[in-house]
């Protein structure tokens, strides 16, 4: 295979394929070693100043489309809201991180 025919092939694999935030995507690197990569999961967060000063909104977690869960903020200062939501994100993670290596074997040896 060469380099336009590999091309080729990952742009017709992908053309029902969501974006690579969504879920991976086939692709073709400089050697031409085939990757299946891209996002599972993704943040997605809105805030609107609905007072001086007063921001309200929320941060929802996704595996590809679907909504796993969401939490709602609000704060009096962007900084301190900032600070919380950066906080809450990291710890999500982690916890998520912990709970899916604690069942690694629903991965692995499910069907």
């Amino acid at each position: 295979m060469n380099w336009n025919n590999a091309h080729d092939w990952a742009d017709k694999a992908n053309e029902e394929k969501e974006p690579k935030w969504s879920e991976p995507n086939w692709s073709f690197d400089c050697g031409l070693k085939l990757d299946f990569d891209g996002g599972l999961l993704h943040v997605s967060s809105r805030f609107y100043q609905v007072k001086e000063n007063i921001y309200d909104g929320s941060v929802t977690f996704y595996i590809g489309d679907d909504e796993i869960f969401t939490r709602e903020f609000s704060s009096r200062h962007i900084d301190n809201l900032r600070n919380d939501v950066e906080k809450y994100y990291r710890i999500a993670r982690s916890q998520i991180c912990d709970l899916l290596r604690s069942n690694r074997a629903v991965f692995i040896d499910g069907d």
